[in-house]
């Protein structure tokens, strides 16, 4: 995929290439899904002239898009040239082009943004909340036992009567169980 430094924030990108400043004067040569691991991004001068080929002795030929619109079909010994406009496109700016990119940026990809979490609040006593194991029932179908000894047990937490397909994972320092419903398949 080819782009220029404007273009270099979208599927670029995604595709695992370099963001450029648009005040860099650069064409972006980004693999898409490349079966090499020998073919990387490269950042080129913007006054070159790309010519890529599709060979004559190639299995097959190619397909070119621009912008995503209507595509255009290469046989074997086509070639496309590629170089950038003399005449660039202008673009506004709310501040400085500096400034003015990397809000875009913090905007678009939610850079310097922290994610609010829930805290973690523990009840007096060790008691359940009615959520945690042992206290509640977890719609799969028990009345209520959970895994934390209740009257209607059906299953435990790994390390206790639990049976396959138990699993238990530490959240603040805490263990949580994560269960299966009780099936003949997983031994519970």
């Amino acid at each position: 995929m080819l782009a220029t430094p404007t273009g270099s924030t979208a599927y670029s990108v995604a595709a695992g290439g370099s963001m450029v400043h648009p005040n860099v004067p650069a064409m972006l040569l980004t693999p898409v899904c490349p079966h090499s691991l020998n073919f990387r991004p490269i950042i080129l001068p913007d006054y070159i002239e790309l010519e890529l080929r599709v060979p004559r002795n190639a299995r097959s030929g190619a397909w070119v898009c621009f912008d995503g619109k209507a595509r255009q079909e290469l046989n074997k010994g086509d070639a496309v040239l590629i170089k950038m406009s003399e005449h660039p496109v202008p673009t506004i700016n709310k501040t400085d082009l500096t400034s003015d990119w990397f809000e875009s940026l913090e905007r678009c990809f939610r850079w310097s943004e922290r994610s609010e979490q829930k805290p973690f609040e523990e009840e007096a006593g060790g008691g359940g909340s009615g959520e945690e194991e042992g206290g509640g029932g977890d719609g799969w179908g028990d009345d209520g036992g959970g895994g934390g000894g209740g009257d209607g047990e059906q299953w435990a937490p790994a390390g206790g009567r639990g049976g396959a397909g138990d699993e238990v994972a530490f959240v603040a320092g805490r263990p949580v169980s994560m269960m299966l419903p009780p099936s003949p398949s997983n031994g519970v």
